[in-house]
């Protein structure tokens, strides 16, 4: 297993050979390349390349090519390694945060408040799914006898996160759920705010 990190110039052919391996990584170039990969006979060809491309090969390739425009500089990696099976990927870098950055929360436009319940315990209290959620609130009131959970509604006994009296969570999720109280004793009163 070898792996090298070549920068070249592109010469005056616009071609840079590069030796039989079965690992390639196209870290950066200053302008598109073509790379064509030979293996036998007619090539494999990836066309107006950036960087982020990635190749492997269980057979390692007879020749590699990176064509492109010549004075160019171009980067990348190359090797042999022990890999299972051929692959190609572009990785590929949207967006660089450096310092600091301004995040902006989208507020929600609807607010829903459900009114305080009371529900005996071994009661399961489901919630619908809603897909313009943005984020539920839900309380334990203090005056409940004691805590219950806030699972998903497919979950088992105590399963969740425990809500104990007194307490608010937020779920940032869109999906259906289920307020459980497992104790076999007292009433538990609940509330939620949805926000859409």
């Amino acid at each position: 297993m070898a792996l090298r990190r070549i920068s070249r110039t592109i010469p005056p052919t616009g071609v840079v050979e590069v030796q039989t391996g079965n690992l390639f990584l196209l870290i950066s170039t200053a302008s598109a390349v073509n790379v064509l990969v030979y293996t036998g006979g007619s090539p494999e060809e990836f066309n107006g390349m950036l960087a982020g491309l990635k190749i492997q090969r269980v057979k390692p390739w007879d020749n590699l090519q990176l064509v492109g425009t010549a004075g160019a500089s171009i980067e990348f990696w190359f090797g042999s390694e022990n890999v299972e099976f051929d692959d190609v990927n572009i990785f590929t870098q949207i967006a660089t945060l450096s310092g600091t950055s301004s995040v902006a929360i989208a507020a929600s436009s609807v607010f829903t408040s459900q009114a305080k319940t009371t529900v005996a315990a071994s009661t399961n209290v489901d919630i619908a799914a809603n897909l313009s959620r943005k984020r539920i609130s839900i309380t334990n009131w203090s005056d409940s006898f004691g805590s219950f959970s806030v699972r998903d509604q497919a979950a088992a006994v105590d399963a969740g996160n425990e809500l104990q009296p007194g307490q608010t969570m937020q779920f940032d999720t869109t999906a259906a759920l289920r307020l459980r109280s497992d104790a076999t004793a007292g009433n538990h009163n609940y509330s939620w705010n949805e926000e859409s």
